[in-house]
């Protein structure tokens, strides 16, 4: 039900296994919860965002999803209410400076769009 969930079960009907792996699926609250029970030898494997799995340079992916078997990810920036506070920080997320380390912990470049 969280959003790593529901793109990893696309991803997995995508690509026609999600009946043969689904009861073996293990839900989490969220994805940091699913890679400690990963580090911890709880769980042998999981599908967690590429941008987690750069903390733990021990792990590392034995698969990528495809872009083309799920919804693309976004996550999105606004800026509600009166007065520049909002969107000045929706600007200064937008910044190289900012962009560089969004890309540097995984994420890829934001569009900007207003």
């Amino acid at each position: 039900s969280v959003p790593a969930g529901i793109y990893g079960r696309e991803a997995l009907e995508t690509m026609g296994i999600w009946s043969e792996v689904r009861g073996n699926a293990v839900y989490t609250e969220n994805v940091r919860v699913a890679l400690a029970s990963i580090i911890r030898g709880d769980l042998l494997a999981g599908i967690v965002y590429a941008s987690d799995l750069k903390l733990v340079p021990e792990l590392h992916a034995h698969f990528v999803f495809p872009d083309t078997t799920h919804k693309p990810i976004h996550y999105v920036a606004a800026s509600v209410g009166e007065g520049n506070a909002g969107a000045g920080f929706v600007s200064f997320l937008k910044s190289p400076a900012v962009q560089e380390i969004f890309e540097r912990f995984g994420f890829l470049s934001a569009s900007a769009t207003n």
